[in-house]
C-alpha cells in the first residue's frame, strides 16, 4: 500500500456528512501527506525511527533542507498533524465536524503531496538538496542514513 490511498480514503469520507466520517476524513488526510513525505526520504535512505517522534523528526529534516517547497510543506505538515490530533481526539470540540474545515484540510494535504512530487531534486544523486538533507538526518538527528 502507498501513503496516497490514505489520501483518497479521506477524499471519499469527506463526501459523507456525519461526524465520525468528517473527523476521519481529515486524519486520513494528515496520513496521507504525511506518507508521502515518509516515502520521499524513505527514497533518498534515511530511516525515521517508529512511533511518534517519526514525525517530529520527519518535519525537522524537511525545515532544515534550505528548500522553499520542502518548508512549505513542513507548515502544512505541522498544521494538518494539529487538525489531525483535535479530530481524533478532542470529541468535544465542533470544528473538525465542520464540512469547511474538512476541505480546507484536504486541499492542504493535496498541497503538501503536490509539493513533495515536485521535489524530485531529492532523487538525483548528483543535487545538493540530496546531500543538505541526507546529512543532516545523519549529523544532527543521528538517524540511519543508507
Amino acid at each position: 500500500m502507498r501513503g496516497i490511498a490514505f489520501f483518497e480514503y479521506a477524499l471519499r469520507q469527506s463526501a459523507e456528512s456525519g461526524p465520525a466520517e468528517l473527523r476521519s476524513a481529515t486524519s486520513r488526510a494528515y496520513y496521507g501527506a504525511f506518507h508521502a513525505a515518509l516515502e520521499l526520504l524513505q527514497g533518498i535512505g534515511i530511516q525515521l525511527p517508529k512511533g511518534p517522534e517519526c514525525h517530529t523528526k520527519l518535519r525537522f529534516i524537511l525545515d532544515n533542507s534550505g528548500d522553499a517547497d520542502l518548508l512549505t510543506a513542513s507548515a502544512w505538515l505541522s498544521l494538518l498533524r494539529a487538525q489531525r490530533n483535535l479530530a481524533d481526539y478532542d470529541l468535544g470540540k465542533p470544528e473538525p465536524e465542520r464540512k469547511s474545515t474538512v476541505i480546507l484540510n484536504l486541499h492542504r494535504a493535496q498541497e503538501v503531496i503536490s509539493l513533495l512530487a515536485k521535489t524530485s531534486a531529492l532523487q538525483d544523486e548528483s543535487i545538493g538538496l540530496r546531500t543538505v538533507v541526507r546529512q543532516y538526518a545523519k549529523d544532527v538527528l543521528g538517524l540511519t542514513v543508507v
